[in-house]
């Protein structure tokens, strides 16, 4: 609540400010606010941090910058992100197994984005005596994203095969609400282990025409979108592509949850996909019941069949056996959900891929009851009119209206005419004028169907003229 929120320390005005070199560049017993251009450049010593409040909020519509040898942003209590744009280059240093994790932008209460723009790298070198890792990129007890693109690339080093970065999540929360955002994940290194795109402890919500990406590429323990509790989508596009590339001892998981609630419209669509090295099982879309946890790498949990909510469906692929198995499947008509299996001759290795596109709702029945084959006279100032009824809820026909095509090119409104009962199409003579002599065809199209007949235009009778009269004649 920034109702609380008491800045101690306020850089504001129309310069800028720039911080370089020392343990801990800005620190403050108290809240800050940053509402200028800042430039934080904390990457000379072993170790260095970035900023350490108790409330941190950076707003203004400003630039702002920050490099780090260590965490980035740290409170005690919140971070608010507002109308900013922040560009963060955290370079993990060469630290050991056993060091505390330094997490990128840490809030122990809520991490709040709005109206922002966020790029992210964070980049990891190994130590000679062992392992870095334990961060998260983006993290809140409430972790809100709201009207906000975000970026959040994770690198890491070739150099040593032997060495291994580990247990990094780019977006995390107790609740996670994802609303009218872009956000895009991505990992790509053999030397990483159990990396997550964004996960919820408890629930997650993406909605409000959010794009949600993750593109996991590691050695092992891959997850994409994974949440311990409900996944709501709506409106939405989620799309996440994990890979197990050296080690298929731990399962990989595109998209997890113990349920799932999707509003399957012409705005929502969720992919996920699934590879795993040497055979091993790869889920791409999994309801699951009992809880999974990053940090626990020495048990992986065999999991129980859950059930993903489309309206009054299930539809759950859970790992069996070593296979993938479609444990449950009953699919309404009107959803369109592709299932695509793939077995590399070569590897063994078997991928799944699923599909989730929007509902589509059946064809309505709709019917011409009055006016098929009729005929128009040329220069008639009458109109023509069809009557066309729907099988099911007839009375409310007309909402469903949306345009009438003439010879397949659509008409503008000035040519026809509406009325209800059920629904009348006429067709004025400013329209019926312009057509040839012969057969002409009418389409009636609605958001749900549509109805084609046909009618004709006959020529006008030829004109009278009468003989003339008079004497002699």
């Amino acid at each position: 609540d920034e109702s609380d929120y008491r800045p101690l320390v306020n850089f504001k005005g129309d310069g800028s400010l720039y911080v370089m070199h020392g343990t801990e560049c800005i620190g403050v017993i108290g809240d800050l606010c940053v509402d200028i251009d800042l430039t934080l450049d904390q990457t000379r010593d072993f170790y260095s941090a970035g900023i350490n409040a108790n409330n941190v909020k950076l707003c203004g519509g400003h630039d702002i910058n920050l490099k780090t040898n260590g965490y980035v942003i740290r409170t005690a209590g919140n971070i608010f992100i507002d109308n900013v744009n922040l560009n963060v280059d955290m370079l993990s240093p060469h630290i050991s197994v056993g060091t505390t994790s330094q997490d990128g932008l840490q809030a122990h209460g809520n991490l709040i984005v709005n109206d922002s723009d966020i790029n992210f790298t964070a980049r990891f070198k190994q130590s000679l005596s062992g392992e870095v890792g334990g961060e998260t990129f983006m993290i809140g007890k409430k972790t809100e994203i709201t009207n906000s693109d975000v970026s959040i690339n994770i690198k890491g080093s070739e150099d040593n095969d032997d060495d291994f970065a580990h247990h990094f999540i780019g977006i995390y929360g107790e609740t996670v609400k994802i609303d009218a955002s872009n956000i895009d994940v991505t990992a790509n290194s053999k030397n990483f282990i159990f990396v997550c795109g964004v996960k919820a402890l408890n629930k997650m919500d993406i909605v409000n025409g959010s794009n949600v990406i993750a593109d996991i590429s590691v050695s092992t323990g891959a997850l994409g979108v994974y949440v311990s509790g409900p996944l709501t989508i709506t409106d939405s596009i989620v799309a996440a592509n994990v890979n197990n590339l050296r080690h298929p001892n731990v399962t990989p998981y595109a998209i997890a949850a113990t349920e799932f609630d999707i509003d399957m419209n012409d705005k929502t669509m969720v992919y996920a996909n699934a590879s795993n090295v040497a055979s091993g099982d790869a889920v791409a879309f999994a309801a699951m019941k009992g809880p999974y946890y990053l940090h626990d790498t020495e048990n992986t949990p065999t999991f129980e069949a859950g059930s993903i909510t489309l309206a009054d469906d299930t539809f759950c692929i859970v790992p069996k056996n070593n296979e993938i198995a479609n444990a449950q499947s009953t699919i309404q008509p009107g959803y369109k959900i592709d299932l695509q299996t793939f077995i590399d001759k070569d590897t063994d290795e078997i991928p799944k891929t699923v599909i989730i596109t929007t509902k589509q709702d059946p064809e309505a029945d709709y019917t011409v009851i009055d006016g098929e084959g009729s005929s128009w006279k040329e220069g008639s100032s009458d109109p023509l009119s069809f009557r066309i009824t729907r099988e099911e809820d007839d009375e409310n026909i007309r909402e469903h209206f949306e345009k009438i095509l003439v010879d397949n090119h659509e008409m503008s409104p000035n040519y026809y005419k509406l009325k209800d009962g059920s629904l009348i199409v006429e067709l004025k003579p400013n329209l019926l004028n312009k057509l040839s002599v012969g057969k002409h065809t009418l389409t009636v199209v609605f958001d749900d169907g549509e109805v084609e007949t046909y009618f004709y235009i006959t020529k006008k009778d030829p004109k009278y003229i009468p003989p003339e009269t008079g004497v002699g004649r």
